[in-house]
């Protein structure tokens, strides 16, 4: 949930080690306050610190045909509040449809080589520190052309599976579609609206 309370400070008086205080304290920090909180125990503070090993991850395919992910944080080995993150590995010649999300997505290119082209057929060279976002809607959509073998870092800006949603865009009608068993498959029939 985002109170829009980033970068706000508060006093939490009455945080000790357990309680109402320390849950108010815990969360207004998840939400970027800085918290100074005052109690008559001091507060005690778990390492929430995760280092996960990518060997130890399990490989699936994804939702282009010769394209495989896996996911490193925001998934139920490893779950996150706000960020979905995974290694993506596409064979060479593959071609994923102009598309779009309706959340934000970045994409840090490791090595391989790709064309992106954007909603209004622009072409773009990615290579290893090619970095892409594609902000939310339409007008974000991007598709890719992969040259060579193509690996990249994705994050997604959710971990709420009715809006990791990926809507295809028709290139020359500009119509936009989700396909009816990825939608069922991510448990998207019944999802509200977001916009």
């Amino acid at each position: 949930m985002d109170l829009h309370l980033s970068g706000k400070t508060a006093l939490v008086t009455g945080a000790s080690t357990k309680g109402c205080g320390r849950a108010i304290a815990a969360a207004l920090a998840r939400e970027g306050v800085a918290v100074a909180a005052k109690g008559g125990v001091k507060m005690e503070v778990n390492s929430t610190l995760k280092v996960i090993n990518d060997g130890r991850l399990e490989l699936q395919p994804a939702v282009t045909k010769g394209q495989t992910m896996k996911w490193l944080v925001g998934h139920d080995a490893v779950p996150a509040d706000r960020v979905r993150v995974g290694l993506a590995t596409y064979a060479p010649g593959r071609v994923e449809q102009l598309h779009w999300h309706p959340i934000e997505a970045l994409y840090f290119v490791i090595s391989g080589h790709a064309i992106v082209r954007d909603f209004e057929g622009n072409e773009y060279e990615a290579g290893p520190g090619t970095t892409i976002y594609a902000p939310a809607g339409i007008a974000g959509a991007h598709g890719w052309e992969v040259k060579e073998g193509l690996q990249i870092l994705a994050v997604r800006a959710t971990t709420e599976t009715d809006r990791k949603l990926q809507f295809k865009v028709d290139e020359k009608t500009k119509r936009s579609y989700v396909d009816l068993d990825q939608l069922a498959k991510q448990g998207g029939i019944d999802f509200k609206s977001h916009y």
